[in-house]
């Protein structure tokens, strides 16, 4: 029976994979079976004639269709492509005439299962029809490579070096994997050689690497290293990778390589494919864990070690975080399951990959949650100083990382809020951050008016609109959103120092304290009055009305604590809470200064019509009375050119008088 239409791509790709698969001999493997070689009619396409640039429909006819007896190709069915969710990440609506947000959340989700459906179909093509070695020859590499590395692990530096960072080795914690690789040019080269591997498998694999005199070493030399696993198409956690933490000993001028080294990429491994950490936590995320977005491997065992079975990390691998990384978080965010946390490192770089993850985790139906790490500590580094408990803790009481979006993305109209433009401007910018949020847009929008001024039905307006745009093109919309210079996130304030003295609000203060910005110039009186005060987003827009009170003449010193006696601040946004008190208390000193025309009697009119008509007479006449300047003609070259010939003089009518 001919083929469909629709069936031919699928039955080309088929043949075309059987065509371009290379086999690999080694030991133990077992060439195709005869039944799954290419027909015959494909190894007769010499005889074709030369020169016919037409084929007739028997010839395309032997491209799609099977032979008879042929053996079939599996169909590529998602339960054959997409590992087993036990329904996490699916929302199932059952009254979507009634509820149109739900209605908007089923079409999203079908349209991201297509798009995954899609993108698991060509990495399974791409992964088996043209790989140099078989996938499942590089899954059997890369598990004889975790039982040399382990062997090795004990009698290294490494267990030294985790436990100082991390307070344990991790020997004996089945949730963690670790080994060594040695200090020796071709140590896991020679084992796997040993175990029957080829130089192209090896290198295949990404173990090792071809040195300048052509011979194959060791990829990994003198590292802690920790394997990067992916899950089959059973929901099995394999080895697909490594990733290899230098020796601390040593530095760049060593020439031992980067710090932190992955396996080259390969047909099995892409390391923007892959997060550390989340195969091996797939258990507990299916408990209810919630997952956290760091860094570096040791960020993501910290907050695992610390987590206590309710918090897991997973990191990137030297890449920024990309969109096939957050599909890959999707079945375990969303409707029904915990919020991300995000706790990038506190110095810019993190912060802008914050800002990232902040749209392409929304843009996946997720309500991001933010860590920030004080004193620019990262979740290793709190791990081991303030050990687990501070850790956990902190990952106990994130933020919302809309609210350090949306505060970062007002401050930029922070001294234009007295205008129009710039509250309609500051407000379209901050709902399509709302937009992005799953639930939670009225608040917000409450929040919004209280915080920029503008009348609520023009928020609700400038939301809606948002709203639509986002749910038309969510993930093209965070790519946008993401290719814009992002702005500044706040950041936590350090440990508060003691209060310094008050700062005079005139001229005759330090010029240094004066030089200051409002944020650090009022850091510790903030924190002073409640703690924590100026790491909360809204510090920026308190500070600058602290500054605009002192400058006015007004002790802050005094005031601030008098507004917090009797009505304590919430524990939500104390900072918003407190600049609205100011405001109020400390009146049109804290207000953009707005002249209002006065009333003006009929008599003040005329009097003012009056002198304006003398002094416009008296300009006159002082013009009239000024002497006019002689007029300055510029200077005339002489006539350089010969006079004419001479002509005979004529004769003057005595009637006319002499001739002028």
């Amino acid at each position: 029976e001919p083929l469909r239409p629709d069936e031919l791509a699928t039955a080309l790709v088929w043949r075309i994979g059987m065509l371009t698969d290379t086999a690999t001999t080694h030991d133990g493997y077992n060439p195709p079976d005869p039944v799954d070689e290419p027909p015959i009619d494909l190894d007769d396409l010499h005889a074709l004639p030369d020169g016919d640039p037409h084929f007739d429909d028997d010839w395309l006819a032997s491209l799609t269709e099977p032979d008879p007896g042929e053996t079939e190709p599996e169909p590529l069915t998602r339960e054959y492509l997409t590992p087993a969710r036990d329904g996490a990440g699916q929302r199932y609506v059952t009254d979507i005439e009634q509820d149109p947000i739900a209605a908007v959340h089923a079409a999203l989700d079908a349209r991201e299962d297509e798009r995954d459906f899609a993108r698991a179909a060509e990495d399974h093509f791409w992964a088996t029809a043209t790989a140099a070695v078989a996938r499942d020859r590089l899954v059997e590499l890369n598990s004889l490579a975790e039982d040399f590395f382990t062997d090795r692990y004990r009698d290294s530096w490494a267990p030294t070096y985790l436990a100082d960072r991390l307070g344990t080795d991790l020997t004996g914690d089945s949730r963690f994997s670790v080994g060594y690789a040695p200090d020796r040019w071709t140590a896991l080269t020679d084992y796997l050689r040993r175990h029957g591997a080829t130089d192209e498998e090896i290198l295949g694999a990404g173990l090792g690497a071809t040195a300048s005199t052509g011979r194959v070493i060791d990829r990994f030399r003198d590292r802690l290293v920790f394997p990067i696993k992916d899950t089959n198409n059973d929901g099995d956690p394999e080895i697909h990778g490594w990733i290899g933490r230098r020796n601390p000993a040593k530095t760049d001028e060593d020439n031992a390589g980067p710090k932190y080294l992955n396996t080259s990429e390969t047909d099995l491994f892409r390391k923007g494919n892959a997060l550390y950490g989340l195969a091996e936590a797939t258990p507990a995320l299916a408990a209810g864990a919630a997952v956290v977005l760091v860094e570096g491997p040791m960020d993501a065992i910290a907050v695992t070690l610390a987590g206590n079975g309710d918090f897991v990390g997973v990191a990137p691998l030297g890449t920024a975080f990309t969109d096939t990384q957050a599909d890959k978080l999707r079945p375990h965010i969303g409707s029904s399951k915990p919020d991300p946390i995000v706790a990038t490192d506190a110095d810019a770089a993190g912060q802008t990959a914050a800002y990232r993850a902040f749209w392409q985790l929304a843009a996946r139906t997720a309500n991001p949650q933010h860590l920030v790490v004080p004193d620019g500590k990262d979740p290793a580094e709190m791990l081991q100083t303030a050990g687990p408990e501070a850790l956990h803790g902190a990952l106990s009481s994130p933020t919302n990382l809309a609210d350090a979006v949306i505060a970062a993305r007002l401050s930029e109209y922070a001294d234009r809020l007295d205008t129009v433009e710039g509250r309609v401007f500051a407000t379209r910018r901050a709902a399509e951050v709302i937009a992005a949020l799953p639930e939670g847009w009225i608040e917000y929008i409450d929040r919004l008016v209280e915080q920029t001024g503008i009348a609520k039905p023009t928020a609700m307006s400038e939301v809606i609109d948002a709203v639509e745009a986002w749910t038309a093109d969510p993930r093209g919309l965070a790519k946008r959103h993401i290719a814009e210079r992002p702005p500044i996130l706040p950041t936590p304030a350090p440990i508060p120092a003691p209060i310094p003295a008050p700062i005079p609000a005139d001229t005759s203060a330090p010029t240094a304290a004066r030089d200051l910005p409002p944020t650090q110039r009022w850091a510790a009186l903030a924190d002073s009055v409640h703690v924590g005060l100026s790491s909360d987003p809204y510090w920026p827009a308190l500070a600058r009305t602290i500054d605009q009170a002192a400058a006015g003449g007004i002790d802050v010193q005094t005031l601030l604590p008098g507004l917090l006696a009797d009505n304590p601040l919430p524990d939500t946004h104390p900072a918003r809470s407190l600049d609205f008190r100011l405001i109020d208390a400390a009146g049109d000193v804290t207000r953009p200064a707005t002249r209002q025309p006065e009333p003006i009697s009929r008599e003040d009119d005329e009097s003012a019509a009056r002198t304006r008509r003398a002094e416009a007479d008296r300009t006159t006449a002082d013009r009239r009375r000024a002497p006019t300047p002689p007029t300055r003609h510029p200077p005339v070259e002489p006539d350089r050119t010969p006079p004419p010939a001479a002509s005979p003089t004529p004769v003057a009518d005595p009637r006319r008088g002499p001739r002028r």
